[in-house]
């Protein structure tokens, strides 16, 4: 918070100042790094709860600090592996997300995506999933026109986002067919039968033998 105060007041102006706010910044940012991974490994070892809680105060106050360093991009990704696991599926999947698009973006700028491009886009489906299934507890959907297509909740539409996310960059992942198949039956429960048929299709064709290839 002070180095963001500093550098908005715009007070530091002569060369001496401006290295030693840079050296402030280095050091915080090292120093707010190694606390959360520690925190997190302690956690890993102990599942102490709260110790879980500290890294994710520290995991987040990084992000917000220093969201374009170097390390931000893994400082992430343990972040909502953290989220993950302390079973925060919102967040977490919130978090591979922002990992899995970014990602996607160098891919399409023909950049080389991060390590954790594949990790994240199977990841940000699971998340989502677990999230889009205590829909199902709640979930009242009216009496409907079948060939009227209807809105997709949010809790699915994102699920569906990460899903064909997925399909698109990942075609030969180890989960391609079934989140392929998940994509599907969202659309079809809510009546968007083109796409659904399409990805359906797709699945029964390439993948005769699968599992789920009998249901497509």
């Amino acid at each position: 918070k002070m180095l963001r105060d500093i550098d908005a007041s715009k007070t530091v102006t002569d060369e001496k100042g401006t290295k030693q706010l840079e050296e402030a910044r280095v050091a915080a940012e090292n120093t707010l790094r190694t606390l959360a991974v520690q925190y997190h490994n302690e956690y890993r070892k102990a599942r102490d709860e709260p110790v879980a809680g500290l890294a994710a105060e520290v995991y987040e106050d990084y992000l917000a600090i220093f969201p374009d360093t170097f390390h931000a991009y893994e400082m992430r990704f343990f972040f909502a592996e953290l989220l993950f696991a302390l079973e925060k599926y919102q967040r977490a999947g919130d978090e591979y997300t922002t990992i899995a698009v970014a990602d996607a973006k160098a891919v399409e700028e023909k950049k080389k995506p991060g390590k954790y491009f594949a990790d994240a886009l199977e990841n940000s489906v699971y998340a989502y999933d677990l999230v889009a299934k205590k829909l199902d507890e709640t979930e009242k959907r009216p009496a409907s026109d079948p060939k009227q297509r209807q809105a997709i909740p949010k809790p699915r539409q994102q699920l569906l986002d990460a899903c064909l996310r997925y399909v698109k960059y990942a075609p030969r992942g180890d989960k391609a067919v079934e989140v392929t198949y998940k994509a599907a039956n969202i659309y079809y429960r809510y009546n968007w039968f083109g796409e659904a048929t399409d990805l359906f299709t797709r699945v029964a064709l390439d993948h005769p033998r699968h599992e789920v290839a009998g249901y497509a």
